[in-house]
């Protein structure tokens, strides 16, 4: 078998969108090559390092089936049998559409392949009946016709009907043939002689049809019988000779078309006009009396855009020539369809479609088809998305894509709900919706947030290592790993925290006199890849503990003496000076007095002033004694002790302020000896 392809290439280039064209004759082999696309686009040039990596796939072809992918590659083959007259009977041109997309997704493009079947004479014309019945009056005029049905030849009109024949062995009739262009041909058996029912009752003849040119042309033929039959005078006549009606489609069944009319002159049973419709392929019957035309079936513009065919008129006693007229039916369409979406790859099974957050705007979302089966206006239809962050593309008459508008923030909106709504131009208007789920995928573009800046915390000094301090909590909207926060401070010294949970303790016990307050820097990082951080400063102050005694500086080991020369009652004598380390009511001291000399003192409980209730200048002794007690407020309280010297002695201005040991060694010398030279003197003045 020798099979001939002939394949002529032409490209349109398109931005991304290329189209290749094809022509081969029909009825060839399956598995057939019809070429390689990949070459003939240019997306071997287009990338040259990338090319063997593509992948295609048919996403639709009109009419569907005839074609397939070899081995997956960029090379259209035939799958099934290429039958012209099946795909397109009867036309001029004949043109297979399929659309292939070629992946993945950031080389996606479409390539549609246009391939013209090119016709070959493979059908033999077939007349509609196998045998022609007529009937004529031998009166007869030459020159008469009668419309016959033309044959039928679904070839591509190159190979179509070009002539009819009529063997007439008695050369009694011819046939005519008329190209009308409202109607189309019109064929008619023509009187050539005059007829005499005496002498030749029944004529019978072929009448063939031809198709094409040359070698490969065909013929069909059917029978004609003539029957000559006497009587009447005068024939039907129509009143037009074509008539022409439109109903809309889907009207109902019975539902009146049109009415025809014809007269004849005759009177009587002679008058009286029969309608018929002599082919039985026609979805239509005519009243016999009336001439109205009724539909058999529900009409449907989509299958059929108009009928045409002949009706008859022929006197009821049968004996009058036959009249005819052309009868054309157009469908008018309406607006009974809606837009038809698909989605690439749509099926039960799929899943949403991932984009990830911060692709860049044009990035490839999906591709989809519409078709709507009404025409002009009905079917015309506009597109919309219901999201402004993604936007539509045609890049066919009915082939778009969906790219993404904008950049796409997940943890603004997670998932879109993206729904396509294609409504038509027609009345009323009609539309159809497809939802198409999109998720929005994270990437690691948020840092961990804190829940403040800044925290105050605080911790007991003293206590145990381990001891729980604070909770810091960070957030990060991004999702899975991406949004996974692990914590760190910048002192592992002191404390520690829980790199999970954010939970600070204490690593060693600590010392409020040493250390007040601690400033951390926390840190919150997500795991994700290309991690992220935040930070919050967290102050820790250490909260007192009554752990430090109060100190005495007055008295003192080394300072506990006050001289004095007199003192009268209510008076400064001294002040006890003392501080304690720790804070707050920890460090709040109050003093007290004790001793057998304590009753001659009273101290004031807040300052430390000790003053004199009785006049000492009364008494005697020139030396008292007073313990001194120092108390803080804390819990327990803890306590500091000393004594204080008080020495009397006139010849010693009052000086309530007390010296420094040394000066109180020095000054209690010089009173001792002073005393002793006195008591020695008053003696001996006793003595004498």
């Amino acid at each position: 078998l020798v099979v001939l392809i002939l394949v002529l290439i032409r490209i349109t280039v398109a931005e991304v969108q290329p189209r290749v064209f094809y022509f081969t004759e029909e009825e060839i082999p399956l598995g057939t090559t019809i070429g390689n696309f990949g070459r003939d686009s240019k997306l071997h040039e287009e990338y040259p390092e990338f090319f063997d990596q593509l992948e295609y796939s048919i996403l639709s072809q009109v009419p569907p089936g005839l074609f397939g992918l070899e081995d997956d590659q960029p090379v259209l083959m035939t799958l099934n049998q290429v039958d012209r007259d099946v795909v397109c009977p009867n036309q001029e041109q004949c043109t297979a559409e399929v659309n292939i997309k070629v992946g993945p997704s950031e080389y996606f493009h479409i390539i549609q392949v246009e391939v013209e079947i090119i016709d070959l004479n493979d059908n033999v014309p077939v007349f509609p009946e196998s045998e022609i019945d007529i009937s004529l009056p031998e009166s007869s005029h030459i020159g008469s016709r009668i419309a016959l049905s033309t044959a039928y030849d679904p070839d591509s009109p190159i190979n179509a009907i070009r002539r009819y024949s009529l063997e007439d062995p008695t050369l009694t009739f011819g046939i005519d043939v008329v190209n009308n262009t409202d109607v189309g041909v019109e064929l008619y058996i023509v009187l050539r002689k005059q007829l005499d029912r005496e002498s030749q009752e029944e004529f019978r003849m072929n009448l063939l049809a031809f198709d094409g040119y040359g070698p490969t042309a065909q013929s069909g033929t059917t029978a004609i019988k003539v029957t000559v039959q006497d009587v009447n005078d005068n024939v039907p006549v129509f009143q037009r000779s074509a008539y022409e009606f439109s109903v809309e489609e889907q009207v109902s069944v019975d539902s009146l078309i049109g009415t025809v009319k014809a007269d004849d002159l005759d009177i009587g049973e002679n008058a009286v006009v029969v309608y018929s419709i002599p082919s039985s392929t026609v979805p239509f019957r005519i009243d016999s009396a009336s001439g109205e035309i009724f539909n058999n079936i529900v009409l449907d513009h989509e299958e059929h855009t108009s009928y045409v065919f002949t009706v008859k008129a022929s006197n009821e006693q049968g004996l009058s020539l036959p009249a005819s007229a052309r009868i054309s039916v157009k469908i008018v369409d309406i607006n009974d369809n809606a837009p038809v979406i698909s989605i690439q790859g749509e099926s039960e099974d799929d899943n949403e479609i991932e984009i990830p957050e911060g692709a860049n705007t044009g990035s490839f979302v999906s591709h989809f088809t519409v078709a709507d089966a009404d025409s002009e206006q009905n079917g015309e239809y506009q597109c919309t998305l219901n999201f402004p962050q993604f936007q539509l593309i045609k890049l066919f008459d009915s082939q778009y894509k969906i790219t993404t508008m904008t950049s796409l923030d997940r943890e603004a909106i997670p998932f879109y709900d993206l729904k396509i709504t294609c409504e038509d131009d027609g009345e009323p208007k009609l539309y159809a919706q497809k939802t198409l789920p999109v998720a929005i995928t994270d990437i690691n573009d948020n840092a961990p947030q804190f829940s403040q800046l800044v925290y105050l915390a605080s911790i007991t000094e003293n206590a145990a290592h381990g001891t729980s301090v604070f909770t810091a909590s960070a957030t990060d909207p991004d999702a899975g790993s991406n949004g996974q926060v692990v914590y760190s401070i910048d002192d592992p010294t002191n404390f520690t925290i829980d790199p999970q949970s954010g939970f600070i303790r204490s690593k060693i016990s600590l010392d409020r006199e040493e250390v007040n307050r601690y400033a951390l820097t926390a840190y919150a990082t997500s795991i994700g890849r290309h991690p992220t951080y935040g930070t919050a400063q967290i102050h820790i102050y250490i909260a007192d503990k009554n752990d430090q005694p109060p100190v005495l500086y007055f008295p003192s080991e080394y300072n506990n003496a006050v001289h004095i020369a007199s003192l009268p009652a209510d008076q400064l004598v001294a002040r006890i000076n003392a501080t304690d380390h720790d804070v707050g009511t920890n460090a709040l001291l109050s003093y007290y007095i004790s001793g057998e000399d304590a009753f001659m003192f009273r101290v004031d409980e807040s300052s430390g002033a000790i003053s004199t209730r009785v006049d000492l200048d009364k008494y005697e002794q020139q030396a008292f004694f007073v313990t001194v007690v120092v108390r803080d407020h804390g819990d327990p309280p803890l306590t500091a002790q000393g004594s204080i010297s008080i020495i009397v002695n006139g010849s010693i201005p009052f000086d309530p302020v007390p010296l420094s040991s040394r000066q109180n060694r020095t000054i209690l010398l010089i009173i001792v000896g002073i005393s002793a030279v006195a008591m020695v003197m008053l003696l001996l003045g006793i003595a004498a």
